[in-house]
């Protein structure tokens, strides 16, 4: 049952099978290879948008009153799909009934609608204004407000979140590092972020999907809603952010605006990971969605998590480029080509005078918890975000790392540890 606006369009779910078969190959279920469950929600707030729009055609033939809904979708010759509807004789007079899912010409609905008709197709539902409204404004600014996205920290898989180790407060400096990251990420990659429509997530009108990794650069693990401004010409307003949206809330939402392929492949390949068998994260093969490969999940298991955790090191010095780094990874100056060579390349400059090749290692537990072995010569000290510090002087000493945390080898300039 699709609801558009003050009418009821009942779609027996037999049609709704046609019309998957009907229309160009795309994923429309997030647990089912064949499943239809997302192209139902589709439906719905398709002709939701249509009615508001005055876009549903009423007309009427010896055959009687029918309605006819451009369901904008396409077939293999990219022509359109129109659903045929009839009033339900069984109900009042706000109830119609799908009779057929057809292209215009074809068919026996088909080639009702065009002697009915003649040229006047009913076209498809507008989300934006323009496709310049509909790619965002780099001039603009983000303004997140952290007290509502933190509330809704139940969208992030239940997993990533015992990975990530979070309390309100470290979950609050999880979002900041992912959002900064997000943000610096859509002034090099513009068409990651996608346009999408907000009905279906609670949110009033247009707004854009902007990906969000906590551990990963690469893989997204939920996604910030960017709302702009009711002045949307004025550029010194900022694109407000206080809604998190799962994968899953996104696709919908975005799938409404455009096909979810091409440039938007990192949420296209969200579909195809089965929620049902509760994986952390879907793994994407390019943020850009130019890439094609198969998508990955990481499952339920500790072991997995470990493997796929990602973190952050950023020096408090700008001219200092972060750090990505993966468990195992060891951290130092290259002082020498013999021996061991660090993972993570610190600068051979004034202020690392007293950092080793191998100043130490990040390590992961089954649990996904970072901790850093000291292995240097001389000392490394853990600011800990509550203000507690601790310096590590022999070799093998250890200490648990969370996000926010302060690192500083040996002198050097301090760095920060983030996901």
């Amino acid at each position: 049952m699709v609801g558009a606006g003050g009418c009821v369009v009942e779609v027996p779910e037999r049609l709704v099978g046609r019309l998957r078969t009907l229309a160009l190959d795309e994923p429309w279920s997030f647990r089912e290879s064949n499943g239809t469950d997302l192209l139902v929600r589709y439906l719905r707030y398709t002709f939701v948008r249509l009615e508001e729009e005055g876009k549903v055609v009423h007309a009427q033939d010896e055959q009687g009153e029918f309605s006819v809904l451009n369901t904008g979708l396409f077939d293999s010759s990219f022509e359109d799909i129109f659903c045929v509807a009839t009033k339900s004789p069984e109900k009042d007079g706000q109830h119609w009934e799908t009779k057929a899912f057809c292209t215009w010409g074809r068919s026996r609905f088909g080639k009702r609608l065009a002697r009915a008709l003649g040229d006047g197709k009913p076209v498809r539902a507008r989300y934006f204004r323009s496709l310049a409204d509909s790619l965002v404004d780099l001039e603009r600014s983000i303004e997140p407000d952290y007290d509502k996205l933190r509330e809704q920290g139940q969208k992030i898989d239940a997993d990533l979140l015992r990975a990530l180790d979070t309390d309100d407060e470290s979950f609050e400096t999880a979002l900041r590092v992912a959002v900064d990251l997000a943000y610096v990420r859509l002034r090099c990659m513009p068409t990651s972020v996608l346009p999408a429509w907000g009905v279906p997530v609670g949110i009033k009108g247009a707004f854009y999907c902007l990906p969000l990794s906590f551990l990963d650069p690469l893989r997204v693990d939920a996604v910030l809603a960017l709302e702009p401004p009711a002045k949307s010409r004025d550029l010194s307003l900022p694109y407000t952010a206080h809604t998190l949206l799962s994968l899953e809330e996104a696709y919908i939402a975005a799938r409404l605006v455009r096909r979810l392929d091409a440039g938007a492949g990192w949420l296209a390949e969200a579909a195809h990971t089965r929620i049902g068998t509760k994986p952390v994260v879907s793994r994407v093969s390019k943020l850009d969605g130019s890439g094609t490969g198969t998508p990955r999940s990481v499952r339920d298991s500790a072991s997995d998590v470990s493997r796929n955790l990602r973190a952050r090191l950023t020096c408090r010095d700008s001219a200092i480029p972060a750090y990505i780094l993966r468990p195992g990874d060891t951290v130092g100056v290259l002082r020498r080509q013999s021996g061991e060579r660090p993972n993570v390349v610190l600068p051979l400059r004034r202020g690392f005078d007293g950092v080793s090749q191998i100043q130490g290692r990040f390590k992961v537990d089954d649990n996904g918890r970072w901790e850093f072995l000291h292995e240097g010569s001389n000392w490394t000290m853990i600011r800990h975000r509550d203000g507690h510090q601790v310096v590590l002087r022999e070799r093998g000493a250890r200490e648990r790392m969370s996000v926010g945390d302060g690192i500083v080898f040996s002198g050097s300039p301090p760095f920060v540890f983030g996901r």
